[in-house]
């Protein structure tokens, strides 16, 4: 399966991190989008995500699903961080992982509108490349 485009820009006008993701994103138990992910958050001093899966697909199985929480604490993701992730749809899979994370007490939540999501985050204006 072709990997898909993941990529990390930082807004420093509302100071936080959009990640967009294009193609199919397998998740597995692997970290390295992880780590990824936490050294960009700590490279800009930020707290807020924006995962855009507009044009993406997140796919999981239970048990990875299960998983997240222990290795988002194993990697020291701080539970300060606001995540929001928006996608096409909001699969029972998406809501689950969602339940499962909010359980942890991550904040973190899925949306399938943009705008909902920047609300959420305390953030405005257009998207970098829109």
């Amino acid at each position: 399966m072709k990997e898909p485009s993941i990529s990390f820009h930082y807004v420093p006008a509302h100071e936080y991190l959009l990640i967009k993701v294009v193609g199919v994103y397998q998740a597995t138990a692997e970290n390295h989008v992880f780590l990824e992910f936490l050294e960009r958050m700590n490279q800009f001093g930020v707290k807020k995500a924006l995962v855009d899966y507009r044009e993406g697909t997140y796919q999981s199985n239970t048990l990875t699903a299960l998983d997240r929480p222990r290795l988002l604490e194993s990697l020291k993701i701080p539970r300060s961080f606001r995540i929001a992730s928006v996608h096409q749809e909001k699969t029972e899979s998406l809501h689950f992982l969602e339940s499962l994370l909010q359980n942890h007490q991550y904040k973190f939540r899925i949306f399938t509108q943009m705008q909902e999501a920047k609300e959420w985050l305390e953030i405005s204006g257009p998207l970098p490349e829109e």
